[in-house]
């Protein structure tokens, strides 16, 4: 019998701030609007007593995947943050995208909103899961996205990728 779990599991959450497009890896979209975590699929055979532990098993990778998001932004009167993935080796066909919006108050980090959506590997229009706050005034916040993707049939690693707005944004929410 096979468990599946992550060897990146150790790697627990990414901290992605705005960097500039020379700094993306090779390959990488040349976007300041977006952030990508590489995260790993490994299947762990049992020991031979049974333990899931992975001691005594044998490691077979199962693939990777990217976890995408774009900066929180301004969009129609509100803040708003995406999120998708995008399939490189799994054997996922959909995977269920956790988007969290928050503002950083002197109280810190605050979630004004969260959503989630199961989507199609890919990102575009209607395949991304969306987060967002009315705005309803101008009192300038600095907001972060939190982008949890786990693949449909699939153990993955808890991998999270956070955004950061680049500045702060005229974007005052109602507690």
């Amino acid at each position: 019998m096979k468990a599946k779990m992550s060897i990146a599991a150790l790697a627990g959450i990414a901290l992605l701030a705005p960097t500039s497009a020379g700094a993306l890896a090779a390959g990488e979209e040349s976007s300041e609007e977006v952030v990508t975590v590489t995260s790993n699929v490994t299947e762990v055979d049992k020991d031979p007593k049974g333990s899931e532990s992975g001691e005594g098993g044998i490691n077979q990778p199962q693939g990777t995947f990217k976890t995408r998001g774009d900066y929180p932004h301004l969009s129609s009167g509100d803040t708003s943050a995406h999120g998708w993935w995008v399939n490189q080796s799994t054997s996922a066909t959909y995977a269920d995208v956790h988007v969290t919006l928050q503002a950083l108050t002197e109280n810190g980090w605050h979630t004004v909103d969260t959503g989630e959506k199961r989507v199609l590997s890919g990102g575009g229009r209607g395949q991304r899961a969306n987060a967002r706050v009315d705005c309803v005034d101008s009192r300038l916040y600095k907001y972060r996205s939190i982008i949890d993707v786990d693949l449909v049939g699939v153990v993955d690693d808890y991998s999270k990728a956070y955004s950061y707005s680049p500045t702060n944004l005229p974007c005052g929410f109602a507690w």
